[in-house]
């Protein structure tokens, strides 16, 4: 399990990269495999 703040931290790099958060996890299951940052 991932810590709240490693999930804030990484909300935070999806919005500044314009990557919907909840649409990433639908689409790699919490894994971020095709997301380069």
């Amino acid at each position: 399990m991932r810590s709240v703040e490693d999930e804030n931290i990484l909300k935070d790099i999806c919005d500044s990269n314009g990557i919907n958060y909840n649409a990433l996890h639908r689409n790699h299951n919490g894994i971020d495999s095709n997301v380069q940052v």
